[in-house]
């Protein structure tokens, strides 16, 4: 029980820490480790004192940014009111109805899932709406700790299917290049995007003129890389397309050509 609480607690916080940094007007990061050993300081001296576990909330940090405070010391105020109210305020504070407070509560959440946020991630594609709305779902059905990691498994899933199916990007007609074919490589090309990426290849006709560009590449499968290669160098000019690569790292063929 302690192990899911300390999990539970440190991934509440890290979820919190992520949101807080996108609604900062100023962008600023914050000190995700600090956070987490300032909690668990928390949590050992409430442990021995009898009081509940400590987590960072994004309601009550979401309220601090849009009442527009800047600094760390809104925390600590924040606190200090919290300790009167429970000492000085308690019999004032138990007469407030349940009703008002789940009011003020329902309103901030509105805010931080608006439709707006629901909507923006439809608009970026599956790839990020999938696995949100299935967290969400999962998070509300079960707990944090099961919504979370459901998500995970559904990101992990997504992720290599999404990039098999949008692993390049055909354009052409921009600027003066009329005839010119741009073939745009996505982040992240996998192994399982060599076969979609050859029958690509195998639909240009004669006289083409291709341009290969890599500029926005992080990760590409060697055999798919050795593939390009091939085909930029000898498939292409074997059935009269010219070929051109621009912008992507050639120097894993390099290296390994130099290792034979």
């Amino acid at each position: 029980a302690a192990l899911t609480i300390a999990i539970v607690a440190s991934l509440e916080t890290l979820l919190n820490l992520e949101a807080v940094d996108k609604l900062d007007p100023k962008k600023r990061p914050s000190p995700a480790n600090r956070e987490l050993l300032a909690q668990g300081a928390g949590n050992c001296v409430a442990g021995l004192v009898g009081a509940l576990p400590v987590t960072s909330v994004i309601i009550r940090s979401s309220v601090n940014i849009h009442s527009g405070v800047e600094t760390k010391r809104s925390a600590i105020i924040h606190g200090i009111f919290l300790v009167c109210a429970v000492i000085i305020f308690a019999g004032l504070m138990n007469q407030i109805p349940l009703a008002c407070l789940a009011a003020i509560l329902i309103m901030t959440g509105f805010k931080l899932a608006s439709p707006k946020l629901f909507i923006s991630l439809w608009k970026q594609g599956y790839q990020q709406f999938v696995p949100f709305i299935v967290t969400l779902l999962a998070i509300v059905f079960t707990d944090l700790l099961v919504g979370v990691i459901v998500g995970l498994v559904v990101a992990l899933i997504c992720i290599p299917i999404f990039n098999f199916k949008n692993a390049i990007q055909l354009k052409q007609g921009e600027s003066n290049e009329d005839d010119v074919i741009r073939v745009e490589l996505s982040e992240k090309v996998s192994f399982l995007s060599r076969l979609s990426i050859k029958k690509t290849f195998d639909t240009f006709q004669p006289n083409s003129t291709i341009v290969i560009d890599g500029s926005k590449n992080l990760f590409i499968d060697p055999d798919t890389l050795e593939m390009i290669d091939d085909y930029a160098k000898r498939v292409g000019p074997d059935n009269q397309v010219n070929v051109s690569i621009e912008g992507l790292d050639m120097s894993p063929l390099e290296m390994a050509s130099g290792g034979h």
